[in-house]
């Protein structure tokens, strides 16, 4: 993929890059059309059009989270397309997708307990746990001498 000499991939982390090498490799394969044998590797680009990006994440719906990871790929390669002239209109433009996410609740007083007896004393995640307990329940200091924060 042209996107992968990029100085700006260059510049992600390797998880970054292996994430959208494996997002990329899967959308480039997958068919056009459900059971139709074009693929949007075989497709150019400059085919690829708004409806086409909407249905891709609508496709997705049911793993929000992995179809924002996806439009952020498509992105990289559009802009790649772009700088190389292969195309003159950004299909994905102003296009967003927020996965309806309002963050995670709190657990139970039951749901700590069956963590702590399912995690013992001594396990990674019985010290991440507590850690993070100690974290959430202490006052604020200003890191420096240890003291509180008035």
């Amino acid at each position: 993929m042209l996107v992968e000499k990029s100085e700006e991939w260059h510049g992600y982390s390797q998880a970054t890059r292996d994430k959208n090498s494996r997002l990329a490799a899967g959308w480039l394969a997958a068919p056009i059309v459900k059971g139709g044998d074009l693929t949007w590797g075989d497709a150019p680009v400059a085919d690829l059009r708004r409806r086409h990006v909407k249905a891709i994440l609508a496709d997705h719906a049911a793993t929000p989270h992995k179809a924002k990871h996806l439009l952020v790929m498509i992105r990289k390669i559009i802009g790649e397309a772009l700088d190389q002239d292969w195309i003159e209109i950004d299909p994905t433009h102003k296009i967003s997708w927020q996965p309806d996410h309002a963050g995670w609740r709190a657990w139970t007083a039951d749901e700590m307990r069956a963590f702590l007896a399912r995690w013992p004393a001594g396990t990674t995640p019985h010290m991440a746990f507590c850690l993070a307990i100690a974290a959430a329940t202490s006052p604020p200091c200003n890191g420096r001498n240890g003291k509180r924060v008035p």
